[in-house]
């Protein structure tokens, strides 16, 4: 449904990638943004790792993941552009995604076959150690624009903007409707008459009765940092396998991440340093041999991503009265209880820095009756209310719920 009168301000839950690109794109459209973080600073948890890796893994198969990764990808290298590359401190040093393994080598043969040079070049392993400055092994796609970044500096970027109130230290609690507005209630700020609210707090989403319904995981990583040397130097492009590893900056090399499900130890272990290594060294014996006794820090974080592995963006749905109510797998959307200027941009995964601003841009596309290029099957695949909707056993309602 769309909204039917102009919003004049928002209030936004989250300052990681997803709150803050959500921010920026609602202030784009000249609607005064206020950013809650309950944090010191904005960027402190998933995306407050020191290098987020962009570049979209591709299978040339005709997925709505695929169609993210694609549509992410030019979104997200078109928002940089925007913003200004140095500006943002974006690395456009090139990811090579490594054939590791045969299978992924007959994999990569057959994408190459559906995009050709569009995006990436397939390439032997020699031309690889060219471009990567190492000894690679293993053929791959080089992604000639793919990159790097510090996502909490880019974060920074992007909510300084004259529109944008940051309020850090700031637990939301509580949302609810009062009249033809929003309230948000925080520990020390009750903030009234807003027009929207976007949940943007990653798992934390679930806290709220209005978005508990989506279905969130919490994935524990650990990244591992290591003291570069003058070989390791050499290494010029982002490298990619079951893991990866960025060129030195300030003489460290960021190598990552471990993937632990039903997690909460926040401490660093020795044991996933171990296990960072072993995926480097399936990446580059000679990096691994330069770089093994090298671990000089660590740093833990949960990765926030959705049952389906499919962001959850868009406008919700009244949930209570969508419960007391009876409804039909053939019904109209229009039927439906949305919630006026309610929305949720969550579940991103690894992949925020690719699918976030995306997601953003569909939201305020929205909140602002604009239209937007981005297909229709795609948005109702990221629809948040999704889950809720099958668990009624309206599935077919749920993969229709946007018509326009």
């Amino acid at each position: 449904m769309m909204e039917t009168t102009a919003p004049r301000t928002a209030v936004v839950i989250g300052g990681g990638i997803a709150g803050c690109s959500t921010a920026y794109m609602l202030a784009k459209r000249n609607i005064h943004v206020t950013l809650i973080e309950r944090h010191s600073a904005l960027a402190m948890e998933a995306s407050g790792n020191p290098v987020a890796v962009l570049y979209p893994r591709l299978t040339g198969r005709d997925t709505v993941l695929e169609k993210l990764n694609v549509q992410g990808y030019l979104f997200t290298l078109q928002l940089l552009q925007e913003l200004g590359l140095a500006r943002c401190n974006y690395s456009a040093c090139g990811v090579i995604q490594l054939a590791i393994e045969p299978q992924q080598h007959i994999k990569n043969t057959f994408v190459a076959g559906k995009y050709g040079d569009q995006f990436f070049r397939n390439q032997n392993s020699a031309e690889l150690s060219k471009l990567a400055g190492v000894t690679l092994k293993h053929p791959g796609l080089y992604f000639q624009k793919a990159g790097g970044i510090n996502l909490a500096h880019l974060c920074a970027v992007l909510t300084k903007q004259p529109t944008i109130e940051v309020l850090t230290n700031t637990q939301a609690l509580n949302i609810k409707r009062v009249a033809d507005s929003w309230q948000v209630d925080a520990e020390s700020k009750t903030i009234v008459q807003t027009d929207i609210v976007v949940i943007a707090n990653a798992y934390d989403a679930t806290q709220f009765q209005q978005s508990a319904h989506i279905s969130l995981t919490a994935t524990r990583g650990q990244l591992t940092n290591l003291q570069a040397t003058e070989a390791s130097k050499n290494l010029k492009t982002i490298l990619c396998g079951e893991g990866y590893i960025s060129p030195a900056a300030n003489d460290l090399h960021c190598l990552g991440a471990t993937f632990s499900h039903h997690d909460d130890d926040m401490s660093i272990r020795a044991t996933d340093h171990a296990d960072n290594l072993e995926l480097l060294k399936k990446m580059s014996p000679d990096l691994y041999e330069n770089l093994q006794n090298n671990t000089v820090s660590g740093r833990v974080a949960w990765r926030s991503q959705t049952t389906d592995y499919l962001p959850a963006a868009g406008q919700l749905l009244d949930i209570d009265t969508l419960q007391n109510n009876r409804y039909f797998y053939n019904d109209s959307p229009d039927k439906l209880p949305f919630a006026d200027g309610l929305y949720a941009n969550v579940g991103h995964g690894a992949k925020g820095f690719l699918s976030a601003p995306l997601c953003a841009e569909t939201i305020a596309a929205h909140a602002t009756n604009e239209n937007t290029r981005i297909p229709i099957a795609l948005r109702n695949a990221l629809q948040p209310n999704r889950f809720v909707l099958r668990k009624m056993g309206l599935k077919l309602l749920a993969q229709h719920l946007i018509t326009a």
